[in-house]
């Protein structure tokens, strides 16, 4: 017997959902020709992440997985949440369309389009760094993250740490949500960036070059993150509901059993809400157990938290003071 879940696929600021036959003994496969037939994009292309793996095709084949030397996402559940990326390949065969079309515009139409489009300060092309310019003391260090490339100009003497803060000073994240590979390894944070480039003397001088990763906790801490959003609009939701009912209660627009029905019902989803924000903001605490919470919650979105518990009260006690005077009304 078919099980049906629905799964949560989340692109870039787009969340939407597909159904997926649990028993299906290919059912990673599956779930990336549903997400084809949504997006257009072919499985090939596609790289879906689960709790911070990647979902394997072969993930299906228990010998398979058995053989395959890295870490298993773990199974799916119902209503799961996972993250949809594309591939380098999708990246680059999109860019060499988008040239091909461009070559093949007419010229009225590129001079008008650039006409319109073009900014108007346009950056200058880059340049290439010629590293004989720099101190003796400083390394050109290089960051690859996605399509992104970040350059900076650090000491010999400055540590990986001093990459992970440029870095997660530019994305918004915290040092320790980064994970640096450089010569496929990843350098522990107080590694000198002297230790990382070749000491030959004979040797010409190159960049230092990493490639940055999201630490796989930082996934757990996204979907918490998102959890916290899907809360603030249920929040907003019930605040409104809340003052619609207040004015039907003024008006007397409805029935008194339809409106003690409609208060509780209120009554219940705030409690329920709130319920959910106290435990996010346990799991979030940084005085908690939970070390990935200490070290990678963004301070803004535990202010948002304490704020959000804060409105609920508010709204909890508003409506509680609704049922109170629908009930004392009619005693």
């Amino acid at each position: 017997m078919a099980t049906s879940w629905q799964v949560n696929v989340v692109h870039g600021k787009e969340t939407f959902v597909v159904a997926l036959d649990a028993a299906h003994p290919q059912h990673i496969k599956q779930l990336k020709q549903q997400i084809a037939a949504r997006t257009g994009v072919a499985p090939a292309f596609q790289r879906l992440l689960y709790r911070g793996k990647e979902l394997q095709d072969t993930a299906d084949d228990k010998a398979a997985s058995s053989k395959s030397k890295k870490p298993a996402a773990p199974p799916l559940v119902d209503n799961a949440k996972i993250m949809l990326l594309f591939t380098q390949a999708y990246h680059q065969d999109a860019a060499k369309s988008k040239a091909a079309a461009q070559s093949t515009t007419p010229s009225d139409d590129s001079a008008s389009s650039a006409s319109t489009d073009a900014p108007v300060d346009a950056p200058l092309p880059p340049k290439p760094i010629d590293l004989d310019d720099l101190e003796g003391d400083q390394v050109l260090v290089q960051v690859l993250r996605g399509k992104s490339n970040y350059e900076m100009i650090l000491k010999r003497d400055d540590t990986v740490l001093a990459v992970k803060t440029r870095v997660g000073g530019i994305l918004g994240l915290v040092p320790s949500a980064l994970r640096l590979v450089v010569k496929g390894k990843t350098p522990a944070d107080d590694t000198l960036l002297s230790d990382l480039m070749t000491t030959s003397s004979s040797a010409q001088a190159r960049p230092l070059k990493f490639m940055a990763l999201l630490q796989a906790q930082q996934h757990v801490v996204m979907e918490k993150e998102d959890d916290l959003r899907l809360l603030l609009n249920e929040l907003t939701q019930l605040q409104v509901e809340a003052q619609r009912t207040a004015k039907q209660l003024e008006r007397n627009f409805r029935s008194h059993e339809e409106l003690v029905i409609t208060i509780a019902g209120l009554r219940d989803d705030t409690q329920r809400v709130k319920g959910n924000l106290t435990l996010l903001r346990e799991h979030l605490s940084p005085s908690g157990t939970n070390a990935v919470a200490r070290t990678q919650v963004n301070e803004q979105t535990r202010e948002t938290l304490v704020h959000a518990l804060q409105e609920m009260d508010t709204l909890c006690n508003f409506v509680e003071s609704l049922l109170d005077r629908q009930q004392t009304r009619f005693d």
